[in-house]
């Protein structure tokens, strides 16, 4: 029989500490993605709005991100248990900056002529509708909360945690701090950099949810039963190879 093989446990638990702390640091980071794109979005779409003579309606935007939220919070769970925290967190920002297009295409219809140089009407319907996907988006990044406590012992959740809601300070600086100076980024658009800063903020959040070492989901019955059967045949040659004799059925 082969000698046994030992391994130190000082290194593995080097190596265990070291990527809980990575993966505590990405969901930070995408903590403070997600909620930086929001603190961009009420500013620019209120402003906006007003500018355009719709005062009346300047937080409908914000209004249907939070009316739209409400629903995504009871499926998300749902579809994470079916294809994983990554998926899910990374088809939000898909939908997200399907979203944050939109809204930019809005201030940039009179500039690429695609209406009059009066007509405010365009850019005002993509921006509010614009809002509508970017519901899944927000209800995935409030979902970080609880992913924290996969990576994370028990000793150090308190502050696995703390760390993931001061990725909110990373959103202060990238996010209203930025975009005064985003705002009149794209010339005769204004607002529309805005925009566009949102949407590369969702893809950096989809970074660092595919670099994040999330759960996978459970697998089907059909396919639990044929891994369970593959690991007893595997067992079975083991034991037959080392003369052990015990037959398992």
């Amino acid at each position: 029989m082969a000698p046994p093989t030992w391994t130190s446990s000082t290194a593995t638990t080097t190596r265990s500490r070291s990527n809980m702390i990575k993966n505590v640091l990405l969901l930070a980071g995408m903590w403070g993605m997600g909620l930086g794109a929001a603190f961009v979005q009420l500013p620019a779409t209120q402003n906006l709005l007003i500018d355009a003579g719709y005062a009346s309606i300047s937080t409908a935007p914000l209004g249907i991100i939070m009316l739209g939220s409400a629903p995504c919070a009871v499926v998300i769970p749902k579809i994470i248990s079916r294809y994983g925290e990554k998926k899910t967190f990374i088809a939000g920002s898909f939908f997200g900056i399907v979203g944050a297009i939109m809204q930019m295409i809005g201030p940039l219809t009179t500039t690429i002529g695609l209406a009059a140089a009066n007509d405010v009407t365009p850019q005002v319907v993509l921006v509010v509708i614009g809002a509508l996907p970017q519901a899944f988006m927000y209800a995935s990044t409030n979902n970080l909360r609880f992913s924290v406590s996969q990576f994370s012992t028990p000793e150090f959740l308190p502050k696995a945690t703390a760390l993931v809601l001061l990725g909110g300070v990373l959103s202060a600086l990238l996010g209203p701090l930025l975009s005064a100076v985003t705002r009149s980024m794209i010339p005769g658009a204004l607002y529309a950099g805005n925009f566009l800063q949102i949407a590369l903020m969702y893809v950096v959040f989809a970074t660092l949810a595919f670099f994040a070492d999330f759960k996978q989901p459970m697998a089907d019955s059909d396919d639990v039963r044929i891994v369970v059967d593959d690991l007893s045949l595997v067992e079975r040659q083991e034991i037959t190879a080392a003369g052990e004799g015990t037959r398992i059925d």
